[in-house]
């Protein structure tokens, strides 16, 4: 992993993969530093400069959610607990 300087051009076209260690990570100097930036990100999107960045996740279907939020059903184990 290498770590560079908060720079929003590289950060916005950096690729996230959700299921793997991040090969680059992005280090701020400080909380003011991190908020200066956000507020120049925002400017960028209000002048529509951020048309040709990076595409961001994948979309992920419902079906999938709906079963990483769904509970599991109760193993046979714990029903025998339960009585």
């Amino acid at each position: 992993m290498q770590r560079y300087p908060l720079q929003l051009e590289w950060a916005i076209n950096q690729v996230a993969e959700i299921d793997h260690y991040q090969p680059i990570v992005f280090v701020v100097d400080s909380f003011d530093h991190l908020f200066s930036e956000v507020d120049r990100f925002e400017q960028w999107m209000r002048d529509g400069k951020l048309y040709n960045v990076a595409p961001g996740l994948p979309d992920i279907a419902q079906s999938t959610w709906t079963a990483f939020w769904k509970p599991p059903a109760p193993s046979v184990s714990d029903r025998t607990e339960r009585g």
